[in-house]
């Protein structure tokens, strides 16, 4: 009789523990998030509140904010109310520092002097795409724009002159006005050689045709 009372509250109490622990909520986990308001004011603070966030950051004029909860719906009231125009969960992104790359085949934009400021290149994985052969190698762009000076050193190596053509009366292909010549910057963009120097293009080995119009 002893023995069977022993185990009959051994069970009662897992039983109870278990009970116990089924009631207990989760552990929450603070997330971050950015809303957009057309301005953000008292409003705004409030509706954050309602929802069980809490503004760390906010900029009244702009009419964005930084809000962090740990609430699960945060998101989902807030998404619907109409005090905000827009919220989504704020995204870290990794930095890559470009001495880092491996894996590249034989594109090497860690040695462009001003590689370090191409943080597009980085967002649209184009190291990927080169580290897949994907260099434009084969292709030809014509860059229907303004001028393009075949001798800058980032664009000759890829550059067909023998293509080029200007369509504007008193121009050549090679030729624009001003100090900001806008065909080389998205020529630069799509196919800036891996030369050591500069900047890299999206398409390092493609060849490059200036169409002044």
């Amino acid at each position: 009789m002893r023995s069977t009372s022993r185990h009959t509250r051994s069970t009662a109490g897992v039983l109870v523990l278990t009970a116990m622990l089924l009631v207990l909520p989760a552990a929450a986990t603070a997330a971050d998030f950015v809303l957009k308001a057309h301005r953000w004011g008292k409003a705004q603070d409030a509706a954050v509140a309602a929802a069980g966030g809490t503004v760390v950051w906010s900029h009244r004029k702009v009419g964005i904010a930084s809000v962090t909860s740990d609430d699960p719906g945060f998101l989902a009231r807030v998404s619907g109310d109409r005090a905000f125009t827009s919220a989504a969960e704020d995204m870290i992104v990794q930095w890559q520092d470009p001495e880092n790359f491996v894996d590249l085949g034989h594109i090497t934009p860690g040695d462009e002097t001003l590689f370090f400021l191409q943080w597009n290149m980085t967002a649209m994985e184009a190291p990927a795409a080169w580290a897949a052969d994907c260099t434009g190698a084969g292709v030809r762009v014509a860059i229907n724009d303004g001028g393009i000076d075949p001798t800058h050193p980032d664009l000759a190596p890829n550059m067909d002159t023998s293509c080029s053509r200007s369509f504007v009366p008193g121009f050549d292909f090679d030729e624009d006005t001003g100090t900001f010549w806008h065909g080389m910057h998205v020529a630069g963009i799509a196919a800036a050689a891996d030369n050591g120097t500069g900047v890299i293009g999206v398409a390092p080995e493609a060849t490059l045709i200036s169409v002044k119009v």
